[in-house]
């Protein structure tokens, strides 16, 4: 047989059921034992002698007598109630006007080609970089087969850097081998 302690959730696995027996963890006997959460019942003038708690209103049902019929007994069903009745008013409202209600926001346009030509070159520079996901590129220019772009990185110290980088882009592909040659004419790679 095993118990669980309710005052420090301790479990037992060799306790013996016994009436007398405590906790080895806290020394709270099981039977006497309350969880540390629950409240102490009073009985007090006002409740009649009955023993009730701070949070007791929460589990025993309200006299019928003390709301009037069809007004919600908690103030979570009237708000509720309340979002719903708003919700429903508002949408309501924007038909009485007789316009829609606004539009979604639209999403970002497709990239241009040169800004996808200048994505691909960024991921082959991003290799020669010492933090590949802090570059950005920006300004890309394109003359005949060559891009030119600017590279933007952070350095060995943290602080951003910018360098310009060339790619050979031939029918939208990066062209890796003149690229690398741009790359080591530009500093990028040691001879």
């Amino acid at each position: 047989m095993h118990r669980v302690c309710v005052k420090c959730g301790d479990i037992n696995f060799r306790a013996a059921g016994d009436a007398r027996e405590a906790c080895p963890a806290c020394g709270a006997i099981y039977s006497k034992a309350r969880p540390r959460s629950a409240p102490i019942a009073k009985a007090t003038p006002e409740t009649g002698g009955r023993k009730t708690t701070a949070l007791s209103f929460l589990t025993t049902p309200a006299p019928p007598s003390s709301s009037p019929p069809g007004r919600p007994r908690s103030r979570i069903a009237a708000v509720l109630v309340g979002t719903l009745l708003a919700a429903a008013l508002g949408v309501g409202a924007w038909m009485s006007l007789g316009q829609s209600p606004p539009a979604a926001v639209a999403a970002a346009p497709e990239p241009t080609r040169i800004e996808d030509e200048a994505e691909r070159c960024l991921k082959l520079y991003a290799l020669m970089l010492r933090d590949p996901k802090s570059a950005y590129w920006s300004a890309p220019e394109k003359r005949f087969y060559i891009l030119t772009m600017t590279v933007h990185a952070t350095n060995a110290f943290g602080g951003f850097v910018q360098k310009t980088a060339r790619c050979w882009v031939e029918n939208g592909q990066i062209d890796s081998a003149h690229s690398l040659v741009f790359a080591r004419e530009d500093g990028w790679l040691k001879p």
